[in-house]
């Protein structure tokens, strides 16, 4: 399911993670997709990336910029846009 977000923000990036099932951000300038295995997000301090499994987004306030995402976290990764769009493509092909 690919899902693309795009509003105003803070210009502040701040990110909690709870228990690895809880993860509240702020600073959120872009969801670029998500499903339940993989968030790509472009915050205010670059692109972030969090893989799990049933990942769901629980809050998006658009006005903020504030994400909450619940489920099982296992990774939290920032990268660079063009890394983002490499990976993308490289999904494509395999």
């Amino acid at each position: 399911m690919e899902n693309a977000l795009k509003f105003e923000i803070n210009p502040y990036h701040n990110f909690v993670c709870k228990e690895r099932k809880h993860l509240e951000l702020s600073g959120v300038k872009n969801v670029e997709r998500f499903d339940e295995n993989e968030f790509v997000l472009e915050t205010s301090l670059g692109w972030m990336i969090v893989k799990g499994s049933d990942l769901v987004l629980n809050k998006l306030d658009t006005e903020h910029g504030d994400v909450i995402i619940k489920g099982n976290i296992d990774a939290i990764e920032y990268t660079s846009a063009q890394t983002k769009k490499e990976s993308l493509l490289t999904r494509l092909f395999r």
